[in-house]
């Protein structure tokens, strides 16, 4: 049985192998589907590069039994102009596929969406996101002016999609409702912790002591506006009034100057560093094992993968409110949107209490276990025997 997938994202080309962001890697993704599918066709933006320090950030998306087909990039008005192209060749890789999975928000999605009713063609959505918080909160007038379209696009696509998998708990059907065969299941597959990574966070948070480095990560591409960053810094010129060897991390690819000029502004730039992008896996787990607290002060979170990733860990995390984070995090660990100082209490309230921090590293260790690949895989050979009539 053969599979199309259908997505905004880009994959970059290098010697005949296709690469993504860390959620887009062929061991995390595709071998899911290929759990229910022979084969799989993915769409999505594609170029070529030979840039091989840009690869370093990134994970391989090829593998056995996956093939990839480049369409339009339809993410601005001008771009628009090329939805004729796209429509013909979707259309053409749909009609030889069995089922397709249309994953949204996106512009190319939306466009599948009207696709695959045409056709008639079995399909499912996945909801990984909401278009709303994404657009508005980039900060440009084309942002703004284009949610409240894509925002009912989005809507109308998942209220008559047959089949839907949200990846949070209640967050994104509150937005976006539908009333057929629909479940939440999370797309973030964790392997737990051994207990032993636990001892070593709990070992850690006793041995701190007042000329220990304090280091408190935040992961997010630097390229988007609504992940936090501001809020981060913000915060940190309030904590190092109280705790001077604290060192803000942030892990993402992307242009790192406003942030610099933004840190360097509020005095903090020498607090501040920048660890570029990592390839997803034990690379990014390792840098997580280093921080003392982990943050995730975003505007828009529909999972919060990183999040998950720094739970299982058992690092201490703190994220922000009016986004899916609060599925994840206990209320004593949820600050107010934008609150940047509520955000440094919390930071520094943890630092001067080794006794909760280690409630906290203790209690996400434990909570991240339902994201175990074994246990989602119970709920998504489920979803997936309702949706093909196994």
């Amino acid at each position: 049985m053969k599979m199309i997938f259908i997505h905004d994202n880009r994959f970059w080309v290098n010697d005949g192998k296709y690469y993504s962001y860390g959620h887009f890697a062929y061991d995390l993704l595709w071998k899911r589907y290929l759990r229910y599918f022979d084969e799989i066709t993915v769409g999505g933006r594609i170029a070529e590069t030979q840039d091989k320090e840009l690869l370093k950030g990134f994970s391989v998306s090829s593998g056995d039994n996956v093939s990839f087909f480049g369409l339009p990039n339809l993410m601005s008005f001008s771009g628009l102009k090329q939805i004729g192209k796209a429509k013909a060749i979707i259309t053409k890789q749909m009609k030889d596929a069995d089922v397709a999975v249309i994953r949204l928000p996106s512009n190319l999605g939306y466009l599948a969406c009207s696709i695959a009713r045409k056709l008639n063609k079995p399909y499912m959505i996945e909801v990984v996101g909401c278009t709303w918080d994404d657009l508005w909160n980039i900060g440009s007038v084309t942002g703004k002016v284009y949610a409240p379209i894509s925002f009912l696009i989005e809507k109308k696509c998942v209220k008559k999609a047959p089949n839907v998998l949200y990846v949070s708990r209640r967050f994104l059907q509150n937005r976006y409702p539908n009333k057929h065969f629909n479940m939440g299941c999370s797309d973030t597959n964790i392997n737990p912790s051994d207990i032993s990574v636990l001892e070593r966070r709990i070992e850690k948070i006793q041995n701190m002591n007042s000329s220990t480095e304090i280091r408190i990560g935040l992961i997010a591409s630097l390229n988007v506006g609504y992940k936090g960053h501001d809020t981060a810094i913000f915060a940190l010129k309030d904590i190092i009034k109280k705790y001077k060897n604290v060192k803000l991390c942030f892990l993402g690819d992307g242009d790192k100057t406003k942030w610099e000029n933004l840190a360097k502004k509020n005095g903090v730039l020498s607090n501040v560093e920048f660890s570029g992008a990592l390839p997803g896996g034990e690379p990014v787990l390792n840098w997580i094992d280093n921080l003392d607290i982990f943050i995730m002060p975003s505007l828009q979170e529909t999972l919060g993968r990183a999040l998950i990733e720094a739970m299982s860990r058992g690092c201490p995390c703190i994220g922000g409110a009016g986004t899916a984070v609060p599925e994840q995090l206990p209320d004593d660990c949820i600050h107010g949107r934008k609150n940047y100082k509520e955000l440094a209490d919390m930071v520094c309230y943890m630092l001067g209490n080794p006794q909760y921090m280690r409630l906290c590293a203790e209690e996400n260790y434990q909570r991240s276990k339902k994201y175990s690949e074994d246990i989602l895989n119970i709920r998504r050979d489920y979803f997936w025997k309702k949706v093909l009539g196994d």
